[in-house]
């Protein structure tokens, strides 16, 4: 044959093989990087509770002043903001599992709180959310499971 030619051989297929058998095995069930990005939703979220902020930093609308006038009443703090008796952030978990990961609240009254409700004059204070830290977070969660070496 006239011309030039130029031929590679790739060597270690067998090394990229088993990395992308690992890989597989990962991918087909991610629940231990779930159930680390569930554990670590559940704490910023409750430090969420604590700083009264939605995740994009805005400060939760304090409570009417009719609501606290309840609250003093009641003995409890009225500057707490989603904290009557403390059950919305106790409530909060996650469930992870090789098709997802679910997290929340099961609490009737978690949707109310989340978006407000208009007609009974309840602002949202969104709890739920990813701020950028938590992206940043979960991916490096991600990456190190897929990548573990």
């Amino acid at each position: 044959m006239a011309g030039a030619r130029l031929e590679l051989k790739i060597e270690g297929l067998g090394d990229v093989r088993r990395r992308l058998s690992e890989l597989a095995d990962r991918l087909a069930d991610p629940t231990p990087a779930l159930n680390e990005i569930g554990e670590h939703l559940y704490a910023s979220t409750r430090e969420r509770f604590r700083s009264r902020k939605a995740p994009d930093g805005t400060p939760w609308a304090p409570v009417s002043e009719a609501y606290a006038r309840r609250k003093r009443k009641a003995g409890k703090n009225p500057r707490k903001i989603l904290d009557y008796e403390g059950s919305l952030m106790d409530s909060l978990n996650y469930e992870a599992d090789r098709d997802g990961l679910l997290f929340g609240s099961p609490e009737v009254y978690a949707g109310t709180h989340q978006f407000g409700r208009a007609e009974s004059n309840i602002p949202a204070r969104p709890f739920l959310g990813l701020t950028a830290e938590d992206i940043a977070h979960i991916d490096e969660i991600l990456s190190d499971y897929l990548d573990p070496v």
